[in-house]
């Protein structure tokens, strides 16, 4: 699942954007910084991968990022899964 979470936009601010780029995933508000403080975030953008199990795999600071970058990391996290299913 892809979940983003914004704690700097006000909510209609995010759900003009939400409807401009038509995002398909969860966009979350979280402007107290509940969850960065949860994950020691300290700048934005901050993307964290995280697996079934509820563990932090990767964390990338910084920077837009590309399909190729996120497949890069995702593939050999929805392997894993795979490989646990079939045992």
């Amino acid at each position: 699942a892809v979940v983003a979470i914004n704690e700097l936009e006000e909510e209609e601010q995010v759900r003009k954007h939400i409807q401009d780029y038509q995002h398909t995933f969860e966009v979350l508000l979280d402007p107290e910084n509940h969850v960065a403080n949860m994950y020691g975030v300290v700048g934005l953008p901050v993307t964290v991968f995280i697996d079934k199990t509820g563990h932090v795999r990767k964390v990338i600071k910084g920077g837009l990022l590309t399909e190729q970058s996120i497949m890069e990391t995702v593939e050999p996290l929805l392997n894993e899964s795979m490989t646990a299913m079939k045992k």
